[in-house]
């Protein structure tokens, strides 16, 4: 599938319950609404006039991005991209134009609120509707803590995101279970239902299969691996510390640390800024209530706010604000909450302070907001289901997703994910006041299941596929290195490779520019004489890593390739799937590959 770019085009789950199968011929729509260009909306407090009048057939979309360095206008043309592209697929299923673009206005400044107008034609009873998008930005307006406080602060969070993990095992696997039984009993109970036989055949009757053991494992592994995450980053981070107070570029700029650096300051460091000072977090809840009355000024009568991460922190706390309660919003919809993040941060064990904005009840302060939530099994930030501290009201519905099966990857993958996360965001979108099972889209749930069963095998493949790769390349270390501790092979293992790469960077012209710095603090300190011998392990170690990596991502690009095909099936009315041959066969060869490296690199570190 290619993702749908605006640029070029303007120059649980589906539910348990079945609704009605998709049916009947196409509304034709009765004209088009005006698409007039409104004046331009400052992206802080808007004007409280409407420049139109309220129609409540006009849905205004607020996108809030999480914690990062998103540019201005990111987040609005990748979000809407994405439903630009689902809408396109199911107009063209359904005998309607292709294109649902109406009108569209963004600058990339950030000074005035981008807008995006889609068209959503009548259909199944359904009246026609006005999407109009935009995005509260907020990126630019937080100034990040610096590294060594941030270390600490993400720290504290970990136990619990742990615990989040692997309770969310349970949770999703009751609720696939549930879903995969009530779409086979449905199919079976309905002679005249006519993808009974589909059904029957995509989805297991088995209870177990063997990605449920795949997943329970990776599950154990993944909660096992925090620790020792954890203890490495924090003596990568302050052997990093020093170097960053040299006044040598290289040094300061080593990628590694660099990224770790600006992972910790940007990506978590603005945790804090939202959560505990007063000033940033009040400036940051005003532009989405900026964007809030920007959509209401186009005319919008109903608005769903649509949050990520730590945009579901700034949400949250801008809708329980007593400031903003006349700010109208029907549907909240976070994906990848950061709330549950915050909380173990703060501790709610011990009770935050009274007043304290993470504590706020939305369902008192707005009775009929309905608010979706979406996890992903390996997300960190929700790790799970919202498990709110006493005083905090639960999400009406929560739907749990696969991603990727990877904890580096989950949080970010959800708009890649149709068929768990994009067709129900459709849904939830298309009924504001209502449950995504009345939608007009996609209405048949037991197809979703067949889509989620197909996706649930195809994700993992390619977690099977990286444990395949991550083992090629861990025996070969452990086995030789292992066996040079107890003496048996002598100077073998990643050390020897590493000594050997070491002398021949001391033949290159001009290594002393890296290693002068290196050499000089050598002189004033005395290291432990087992450092050279562990750095000649690290380099080794580092070589075979990274050979294997570079297949491992060899399998990943085949899998994404593999992943767009079977996407754009799923968004047909009926899906389909391509077939397995090709993949299985594809990864099979690499699953040869990977054994033949291995058995290589042990050769090789064993010479």
């Amino acid at each position: 599938m290619r993702r749908y770019s605006l640029r070029m085009a303007t120059g649980g789950q589906p539910g348990s319950a079945h609704g009605a199968r998709e049916a009947g011929a196409p509304a034709a729509r009765s004209g088009v609404r005006s698409s007039q260009t409104p004046a331009a909306i400052p992206s802080g407090f808007a004007g409280a006039a409407p420049a139109r009048p309220i129609d409540l057939d006009r849905v205004g979309v607020v996108f809030v991005h999480g914690i990062g360095t998103q540019p201005a206008c990111e987040t609005f043309l990748d979000w809407s991209g994405s439903l630009v592209q689902l809408l396109s697929d199911w107009r063209v299923g359904h005998g309607f134009g292709s294109d649902p673009v109406l009108r569209c206005d963004y600058d990339l400044s950030g000074q005035r609120l981008p807008f995006l107008e889609l068209d959503i034609p009548a259909y199944a009873g359904h009246p026609a509707q006005t999407w109009v998008t935009t995005e509260a930005w907020w990126a630019a307006t937080t100034l990040a803590p610096g590294l060594g406080s941030m270390t600490a602060y993400v720290s504290r969070a970990l136990p619990g995101i742990m615990a989040g993990i692997r309770q969310s095992y349970r949770v999703h696997a009751e609720a696939w279970a549930a879903r995969r039984l009530a779409a086979r009993a449905y199919a079976s109970a309905t002679p005249d239902y006519d993808q009974g036989k589909l059904v029957l055949a995509a989805v297991s009757a088995r209870q177990h299969d063997w990605i449920d053991l795949l997943d329970r494992i990776q599950k154990e592994l993944t909660i096992l691996a925090f620790g020792p995450a954890l203890v490495l980053g924090r003596i990568a981070l302050l052997v990093y510390a020093p170097f960053r107070a040299i006044p040598i570029k290289p040094l300061q700029d080593f990628a590694a640390f660099k990224t770790a650096d600006n992972v910790l300051t940007r990506w978590f460091g603005e945790l804090p800024d939202i959560i505990d000072d007063p000033i940033q977090a009040a400036n940051v809840r005003s532009r989405l209530v900026g964007a809030i009355r920007g959509v209401r000024a186009e005319g919008c009568g109903r608005i769903v706010v649509v949050a990520h991460s730590g945009g579901a922190i700034v949400s949250f706390t801008t809708l329980c604000d007593t400031a903003f309660l006349d700010e109208p919003v029907d549907k909240l919809i976070t994906l990848g909450e950061g709330l549950a993040l915050a909380w173990r941060i703060e501790d709610t064990s011990k009770e935050l302070p009274a007043g304290s904005r993470l504590l706020g009840d939305l369902k008192a302060a707005r009775p009929e907001l309905r608010w979706a939530d979406f996890w992903s099994t390996y997300d960190p930030a929700p790790a799970g289901p919202i498990d709110p501290p006493p005083g905090v009201s639960l999400a009406d519905r929560t739907h749990s997703t696969i991603n990727r099966m990877s904890i580096l990857e989950d949080h970010g993958s959800y708009w890649d994910n149709d068929e768990e996360f994009l067709i129900p965001l459709l849904q939830h979108i298309d009924t504001p006041t209502g449950d995504p099972e009345s939608s007009r889209f996609f209405r048949d749930s037991s197809l979703g299941t067949v889509r989620v069963s197909w996706r649930r095998r195809r994700v993992a493949v390619l977690a099977l596929w990286r444990w395949i790769a991550a083992l090629g390349a861990a025996v070969p270390i452990a086995l030789t290195s292992l066996t040079s501790m107890l003496g048996l092979a002598g100077h073998a293992g990643p050390q020897r490779l590493g000594s050997d790469v070491a002398g021949w960077w001391g033949a290159v012209p001009g290594h002393q520019l890296i290693a002068g710095p290196l050499d000089g603090l050598s002189g004033v300190a005395a290291w432990p004489g087992f450092l050279p011998t562990l750095g000649e392990w690290a380099i080794g170690a580092a070589i075979v890593c990274v050979a294997f990596l570079l297949l491992a991502r060899v399998g990943v690009g085949r899998w994404e390739a593999w992943d767009r095909r079977e996407r754009t099936e799923a968004r047909k009315q009926v899906p389909a799937q391509i077939g397995w041959l090709r993949p299985m066969l594809t990864f099979g060869a690499l699953t040869v590959a990977a054994t033949v490296m291995s058995v290589a690199t042990v050769a090789l570190l064993w010479r």
